[in-house]
């Protein structure tokens, strides 16, 4: 009777398991979102990085990299986005870029 109640407990642990695990998420999303952790240096920047050769091969598409220009806030939001939330890229990409259409155009001019 013991090892049946046992058995009992542990499928029920294991079927609210997902319950848990998504109060627990949105407890440590709580959590990131009323934080604040103030660094020693200041804020990075990103760097796109591309073959040099890519300047004599495709040199509008090396101009369009050099213009690429993202602040630390659209980074940030992009991998919580895709880390966190774990958004579809493909589908978060698109609507980025419909959202920022003019800052992604500016990158071609």
């Amino acid at each position: 009777m013991q090892h049946r109640n046992r058995l009992k407990r542990k499928k029920d642990r294991q079927k609210n398991g997902h319950k848990e695990n998504r109060r627990r998420g949105d407890y440590l999303k709580k959590c990131l979102e009323n934080s604040s952790a103030p660094t020693a240096w200041d804020a990075t920047r990103l760097h796109i990085h591309y073959s040099a050769s890519l300047e004599s091969s495709h040199p509008a598409v090396a101009a369009m990299l050099s213009s690429v220009k993202l602040e630390t806030s659209q980074v940030n939001d992009m991998v919580y986005a895709l880390s966190v939330d774990r958004q579809d890229a493909r589908e978060f990409a698109q609507n980025w870029v419909k959202k920022n259409k003019a800052l992604v155009d500016s990158w071609f001019r």
